[in-house]
């Protein structure tokens, strides 16, 4: 019998388990289920640890694939709705934090600049080493649903990388909007670490804003000015179509992208609703089929992976 060590990542609790190789996967996947079940604000990161610069490991790939989330699972999303940012988790040179306000008309939906884009869809990539192994697994587990569904690619940076991502738990959810050059933060404390919220960053990262920002969003939301925290209504406006790119798509109620229903609210009452029945939103399972078009289109990869919507 082999002797393996589990650290569990309940703050003082260690479980030592005997087990041969046949079983070690029966162990992962309770040692993975437990991890997701004792959660608490620091459960999967040590800030006593430096924030250094390292990548996944082939390890973390092979642990995403015990990570199972789905749609019932609780969490909080607060993390994403910071009122100090723009939209609650866009960090970007121009819009200024304060007011919530553009500084310049630059805001789309998808942003057309080629500049802003990744060339050839690929993203280079850093992570603080502040992250457990459930943060990391989790991480990767973000990153292979793009690898499945899209052409892009988030890879390891390498010494001839430039622009770069890093992903650090500064503080809440929140990315960058698009390539902007050099190193880029995208923040995810230990509250962001379920599968959607990062996916949901990295598109952020991958050039995208958020589903109701699209000029067209009043004929399918309706959004409940009364119920909104004062002065956080600069949260909701939307775009018009001289400035934003719908990518030729139609409003994504599934979509990654989408307010949840109380996005700042003041009162917990709604803040924004569909107009549609039976439909929800604020969905953070994975890409939408109309997420991984807009991806594919804006990217221009091959017909091979535009999948219909």
């Amino acid at each position: 019998m082999e002797s393996t060590l589990y650290k569990v990542s309940t703050r003082r609790q260690y479980i030592h388990f005997f087990c041969d190789d046949s079983n070690s996967m029966n162990f992962a996947v309770f040692i993975f289920t437990l991890l997701a079940l004792v959660r608490a604000d620091d459960e999967y990161v040590d800030k006593s640890q430096p924030d250094a610069e390292t990548t996944l490991t082939d390890e973390d790939f092979e642990h995403a694939k015990l990570i199972q989330q789905n749609e019932s699972e609780v969490f909080n999303s607060s993390d994403m709705y910071n009122p100090d940012l723009f939209e609650g988790d866009i960090v970007d040179d121009d819009i200024s934090p304060s007011s919530g306000r553009k500084r310049r008309s630059i805001m789309k939906n998808a942003r057309r600049h080629a500049t802003y884009k990744w060339p050839n869809g690929r993203v280079p990539y850093t992570i603080s080493q502040q992250y457990n192994e459930y943060g990391r697994a989790v991480l990767a587990a973000a990153i292979q649903e793009y690898e499945r569904l899209t052409c892009i690619r988030i890879v390891p940076k390498t010494s001839a990388d430039n622009d770069y991502v890093h992903i650090a738990p500064y503080r809440g959810c929140s990315s960058i909007i698009g390539r902007i050059g050099g190193m880029q933060p995208m923040s995810l404390v230990s509250g962001c670490l379920h599968k959607g919220i990062i996916v949901h960053e990295f598109m952020h990262a991958l050039g995208f804003f958020h589903e109701q920002a699209r000029a067209d969003r009043d004929s399918y939301v309706t959004v409940h000015w009364e119920n909104i925290a004062p002065g956080l209504e600069s949260q909701f406006q939307k775009q018009s179509l001289s400035v934003i790119d719908h990518l030729g798509t139609q409003y994504d109620y599934d979509s990654i992208m989408h307010y949840e229903t109380t996005a700042f609210s003041k009162n917990g009452r709604p803040t924004i609703l569909p107009k549609q029945r039976g439909v929800r939103i604020g969905q953070r399972r994975g890409l939408s089929p109309t997420d991984i078009y807009k991806i594919n289109t804006m990217y221009g990869c091959s017909a091979g992976w535009q999948i219909a919507f």
